[in-house]
């Protein structure tokens, strides 16, 4: 995304990278993510992934009925 750098600030927005489970591989998803849309990333950008992801990739969550049984 290109913006004037004396305009903007910290900029931050969601992609929609499609449903994410525990068989995915987290750079994997990323990586086609952004090479599918070269135009939302430029050189130093930063990417951060939520921690919900992130678990969910990792196999580290619990699920409602394991909380309430």
């Amino acid at each position: 995304m290109k913006l004037e750098n004396n305009k903007v600030g910290v900029v931050s927005f969601g992609v929609k990278t499609g449903l994410i489970t525990e068989n995915d591989n987290m750079v994997d998803v990323i990586k086609n993510y952004f090479t599918e849309n070269k135009e939302m990333i430029q050189n130093k950008d930063i990417i951060c992934i939520t921690e919900a992801v992130v678990g969910i990739t990792e196999h580290n969550f619990v699920t409602l009925s394991e909380i309430t049984s």
